[in-house]
């Protein structure tokens, strides 16, 4: 992730969040790459549940 442009601003105030237009660009982009990084890991979560399903049935067939 990248470093919020609140960084070392000299416009920098209290309650700036939600007038800057930097950071409101940012916070937008951040959304999106955390949302591809959340759509990887479900498909990830995904593949893992079935094949884990997949030895656990099989462990089953051979007792």
């Amino acid at each position: 992730m990248a470093v919020a442009p609140c960084k070392d601003c000299g416009d920098r105030e209290v309650g700036c969040h939600s007038t800057c237009k930097k950071y409101i660009d940012f916070k937008k982009e951040n959304e999106k790459q955390k949302e591809l990084i959340n759509k990887e890991k479900q498909k990830v979560q995904n593949h893992m549940g079935f094949v884990i399903q997949q030895i656990r049935s099989t462990k089953r067939a051979h007792k």
